[in-house]
């Protein structure tokens, strides 16, 4: 009897346990607006545990609202954006203007803005070794999988980072065909561009594609893209970081946000101008 009431305990606070930890994982309540900070451009954002694009947050956003301002390894400070706004030369992306406390300064490299009271850096990447032959491998691999089996190996970024909190760091990798001023609206045979996320799955290391572009011929007139690790942050607060990736072409550039959970991929949000 006394054996089962031991049971009866440790089933009760394991089950506790589990609740507690779905609990500590849901997105926050409320509007959470994201912005890319360097190009004034709304990703869109969160409302109540929800992604939403920027068509659904810009009438939300009524201007005052606080922005935590993220850097790729660091927390900068906070930010009192405007009222969401079109603007001519963003098209047709709307714009979050985000004025800085103080007197932070903000670099031309990626800087995103969180409308949210959460650490969105939980856990800082780091950045890896990008002439191990293991990463030089998974990215073969995968030009030979996308019909590439003779593109040149060019290794551009690795980043390494636990995305969901389970203390076993996840592989980020980028890499892009080694031409000059690449991309061009000329394309050639071999050329490409791709993010691969590296993680054990069952037990075993699997490369994922996270997005890529592949040229399998030469093109008069094309436009192929170039992609980068940009920024890895919780942007919604689920305790579970997201995957920034610029991404750029001869006639625009922005940024996308994925959501990975297991082996399945998700571009959550969007922001970027072009032709």
């Amino acid at each position: 009897m006394q054996r089962l009431l031991y049971a009866f305990i440790i089933v009760c606070a394991l089950l506790t346990l589990t609740v507690l930890c779905l609990a500590a994982a849901k997105a926050p309540a409320g509007v959470h607006p994201i912005v890319d900070i360097n190009a004034d451009l709304l990703f869109g954002g969160a409302i109540d545990g929800k992604w939403v694009d920027e068509n659904k947050m810009m009438p939300r956003i009524k201007g005052g609202e606080t922005y935590r301002l993220y850097s790729f390894t660091r927390f900068l400070g906070t930010g009192v954006g405007k009222k969401a706004e079109m603007n001519e030369l963003s098209g047709n992306s709307p714009i979050v203007e985000v004025k800085p406390a103080g007197n932070l300064r903000i670099d031309d490299t990626c800087t995103i803005g969180i409308c949210g009271e959460w650490n969105a850096l939980p856990r800082v990447p780091k950045e890896g070794d990008r002439r191990q032959k293991c990463y030089e491998t998974a990215v073969h691999d995968m030009l030979v999988k996308k019909g590439l089996p003779n593109a040149r190996v060019h290794v551009t970024r690795v980043v390494q980072v636990d995305l969901d909190g389970d203390g076993k760091d996840e592989t980020l990798i980028s890499a892009t065909t080694p031409r000059r001023n690449y991309p061009d609206p000329q394309p050639r045979k071999n050329d490409y561009s791709l993010i691969l996320l590296q993680r054990t799955v069952k037990g075993k290391m699997e490369s994922i594609l996270i997005d890529g572009d592949f040229r399998l011929r030469d093109e008069a007139f094309a436009a192929p893209y170039r992609y980068t690790i940009d920024a890895v942050l919780d942007v919604n607060g689920d305790g579970e970081m997201d995957v920034v990736v610029g991404w750029s072409y001869y006639e625009g550039r922005g940024r996308s946000i994925f959501h990975i959970n297991g082996k399945k991929v998700e571009q959550v949000l969007e922001a970027g101008v072009g032709a």
